[in-house]
């Protein structure tokens, strides 16, 4: 029998790293799980034993279609609350999923920022929402021809989190651009 499969891969080769984002049915959209598994990653190469780690590379392993991150799981997260599915990990509110997914969402973004190691970013695809948020902080964002970009929860009403309104005025010319990307969620693709 064949046991489950992780949906984060995490290896490292001397000094680098690599973590590989593998739930391409789902293109690679975050669940609660996968940002656990990432917040742990992260803990383990600020340790001291991994003080020969200089920098890692940020993928995703193929899908039906290119995609580096499709974003925050929302479908999941809203069928855990209408499930009463319960995390241990719970945080602040007893069992609250969908705060337990955004704190620990970000408490992962907050480690990227400030992480000592170089992160390099492959975006092949699809990268939403979460999927900037991963990204967003690296020193390095490697765009290619398949490379979608787009903050789409504002099509939910919800604001452009994982520290876009932050990080985007930097990696843009034109504020404008910035402010009109961020209010309608709208895409943008390779010339």
């Amino acid at each position: 029998a064949v046991g489950p499969v992780s949906k984060i891969i995490a290896r490292q080769a001397g000094s680098l790293g690599i973590i590989h984002l593998n739930r391409p049915k789902a293109y690679h959209a975050l669940d609660t799980e996968m940002v656990y598994s990432l917040q742990n990653i992260l803990k383990d190469w600020q340790k001291k034993d991994h003080k020969d780690l200089q920098a890692f590379i940020l993928k995703s392993n193929p899908a039906k279609r290119p995609t580096f991150c499709s974003g925050g799981d929302v479908k999941s997260i809203a069928l855990d609350v209408k499930n009463n599915v319960y995390l241990e990990h719970g945080q602040g509110k007893s069992g609250l999923v969908s705060a337990d997914f955004f704190r620990s969402e970000y408490h992962v973004n907050h480690a990227l920022a400030n992480l000592n190691k170089t992160q390099i970013s492959l975006w092949d695809g699809l990268v939403f929402g979460g999927g900037v948020g991963i990204s967003i902080y690296g020193k390095y964002r490697v765009a290619t021809e398949n490379t979608l970009f787009a903050m789409p929860e504002t099509a939910i009403g919800f604001f452009p989190d994982v520290g876009a309104l932050y990080q985007m005025p930097k990696l843009m010319p034109s504020t404008a651009m910035v402010s009109y990307l961020v209010l309608t969620g709208h895409r943008l693709e390779p010339a």
